[in-house]
């Protein structure tokens, strides 16, 4: 007579997060944007899972091909196993307006100078290797000397503002009017875009200031004069009623004579109303871009 074997029933336990299942049956509810199917057969049966993505009031059907990230509006995406990456859009010149006349002057034979600080906004990625601005030079009976520019980029948060980036450049001259070249006083006299190299500067989009100061040194320093151009440079008696001028960032000028960029700066530190205030020297950022 054979032996007969007690019939057994498994236990399989499923559990979700923190929560294990009570019943005999485990149902998936559809949520969060996941609808649960099922495709069964006599020899299985299959749970299917469909996620929905949505942008804007749109909902993407991309079906068995999955869901397409586009490049469009200078956007362009891609992807490195598990993630998505994405590039703005990119500029190889950027200037936040064109130039006009201005009359920012630097100070001569002096270590410390007046800093311009400029708010702007820039609505593309820019890599910068070189700032340029534009400046007239003229000394007096064309004798040797020197001058020295530099410039610092700032980001701002609330009432602080903290560098980033800077640079400077300093060009020296002989006497001398009949000669294009750098090394003499007529290459380096007249109106010119005065270069320097910023190594590179890695702008995203968003606010900054820009912070801009120079001095005229040297021989030429009490008979020479430089202007840089930008913005025009009217005494600036401030708005009707008087103003807050400490809620918001904009253009002026730091309160003390500097020989050097602040690494931070309080917004009560800057000047926006009075002489010279607006007289923000015109700039451009060259680098790679399309």
């Amino acid at each position: 007579m054979g032996q007969g074997f007690p019939s057994q029933r498994i236990g399989v336990n499923i559990s979700a997060g923190t929560q294990l299942a009570q019943t005999g049956t485990v149902v998936l509810s559809n949520s969060n944007g996941i609808s649960f199917g099922m495709n069964s057969s006599a020899s299985s049966s299959v749970v299917t899972a469909q996620y929905a993505i949505s942008a804007g009031t749109a909902q993407a059907t991309g079906g068995a091909s999955g869901v397409v990230f586009s490049n469009s509006n200078g956007i362009s995406f891609g992807a490195n196993g598990g993630t998505i990456t994405a590039q703005l859009p990119s500029v190889s010149l950027f200037r936040p307006d064109a130039e006009i006349a201005g009359s920012f002057s630097l100070v001569p034979s002096s270590g410390t100078s007046n800093m311009s600080l400029r708010r702007f906004s820039v609505p593309f990625q820019i890599s910068a290797t070189e700032l340029d601005l534009l400046a007239h030079l003229t000394v007096a009976a064309s004798t040797a000397g020197s001058f020295t520019l530099s410039a610092a980029l700032y980001t701002f948060a609330g009432s602080s503002a903290s560098s980033v980036s800077s640079a400077s450049v300093g060009y020296t001259f002989n006497s001398g009017t009949n000669s294009t070249a750098g090394s003499i006083y007529g290459g380096n006299s007249g109106t010119r875009w005065r270069t320097m190299s910023v190594g590179t500067w890695n702008v995203t989009p968003g606010e900054y200031l820009m912070a801009i100061m120079g001095s005229i040194n040297g021989p030429a320093g009490t008979t020479g004069s430089m202007t840089l151009y930008g913005n025009s440079n009217v005494s600036n008696a401030g708005v009707i009623g008087g103003g807050n001028f400490s809620q918001y960032w904009g253009d002026g000028l730091f309160n003390a004579g500097t020989g050097a960029f602040p690494a931070s700066i309080h917004l009560s530190a800057v000047n926006q109303t009075g002489a010279q205030v607006m007289g923000q020297p015109q700039f451009r950022l060259i680098g790679t871009g399309p």
